[in-house]
């Protein structure tokens, strides 16, 4: 979640309304247009989302 969005869910609110929620980011810079405004802080969220993703997939096919 960037801060300068122009609305911000509450993390209490998006994680009861996404109960399988497995990965929120919240930084310190950035707003509506992050990746114009912070392109490093954006790529580095990207390949973070898809680091966890990675290792989201290895545990279900682990356990099977």
């Amino acid at each position: 979640m960037f801060p300068g969005e122009n609305y911000r869910a509450p993390r209490n609110w998006t994680e009861q309304a996404y109960r399988q929620l497995s990965y929120v980011n919240e930084v310190d810079k950035g707003g509506h247009f992050a990746a114009r405004e912070e392109p490093e802080l954006c790529t580095a969220w990207v390949a973070a989302i898809s680091r966890h993703t990675e290792q989201m997939i290895r545990a279900v096919r682990r356990a099977g």
